[in-house]
């Protein structure tokens, strides 16, 4: 659930993923990861000798500082490192991270390797309680959305007029998908759906159908007649939330759905209300 300045509005829930940015609170986030972890000087998981060889690893190879400029005082070394996570640019942080991370695997011996991979999965740990984009395939940061992605969610959660429920839905959804505490992908995937139906509804002009129901009236007069193969790609969102391992008739049910299931559902879900809301007729009524 958000925490008690969320609720009470005063400070607001970040419910979009963090794609080009990095807020104060991920900075923070992952600047304890690296101090914990890498740079803490022989406190931390690497052990003194690793971590030293790290941090001359990343001054030399990675920010390109001269060697004799190189700091003798360990305190020094997580003061650069630190700025460059709390204030550097987006691309400067995650740039840093991961070569931090490829840096530890490159230099320890091969029995600690298995174990500072893993290490590196506690990153995304971090990125996802955060909302970032990005995740760590094996060592490498890689974007699990891009930015056309996130302007479809953008304008889907913005409809006004007689598509404003659809817009009700797709925020919830991001909601559920952004609780930092309690995530909820399976309701999210839920709200997602639901949005497409309350388009779908809206369009064919039937508002106690179904998703499948209303696909099947798009046909009508007044209608947005689909080609086959998206009409067969809409069935399927209706076919996942709706069989046996689908979301809202089996609410209560022990289910494996991941963030990743719910992210897909949540763009998918928007970039096809917003294609239905582009075909609409001008008829569709205001309310």
């Amino acid at each position: 659930m958000p925490i008690f300045s969320e609720r009470l509005g005063l400070r607001p829930v970040r419910k979009m993923l963090q794609l080009e940015e990095i807020d104060d609170d991920l900075r923070a986030s992952l600047w304890n990861q690296l101090y914990f972890r890498y740079l803490n000087s022989g406190i931390g998981r690497v052990g003194v000798d690793l971590s030293s060889m790290i941090a001359r690893d990343v001054w030399i190879n990675h920010l390109f500082f001269t060697a004799d400029d190189m700091p003798t005082v360990w305190d020094a070394f997580r003061s650069e490192f630190k700025e460059i996570i709390l204030e550097g640019d987006w691309r400067e942080v995650y740039d840093l991270v991961e070569y931090i991370v490829k840096s530890s695997l490159k230099l320890s011996d091969e029995a600690d390797e298995v174990e500072l991979l893993e290490w590196a999965h506690e990153f995304n740990d971090v990125l996802e309680r955060h909302m970032s984009g990005y995740r760590f395939v094996g060592p490498e940061l890689s974007p699990i959305v891009g930015q056309h992605e996130i302007g479809a969610i953008e304008l889907a959660s913005s409809q006004l007029g007689p598509f404003v429920v659809a817009s009700t839905h797709i925020n919830r959804a991001l909601e559920l998908l952004s609780d930092r505490s309690t995530p909820d992908y399976r309701n999210s995937i839920k709200e997602s759906i639901s949005a497409v139906e309350s388009v779908c509804t809206i369009i064919a002009g039937r508002s106690k159908a179904s998703l499948g129901e209303a696909l099947r009236a798009l046909d009508g007069p007044g209608g947005v007649p689909l080609n086959p193969a998206l009409r067969k790609a809409l069935d399927g969102l209706y076919g996942y939330s709706s069989g046996g391992g689908g979301i809202r008739h089996a609410l209560l049910e022990a289910s494996d759905i991941t963030r990743e299931e719910a992210v897909l559902m949540l763009v998918t879900c928007s970039a096809f209300v917003n294609y239905l809301i582009a075909k609409a007729p001008d008829s569709i009524p205001s309310s």
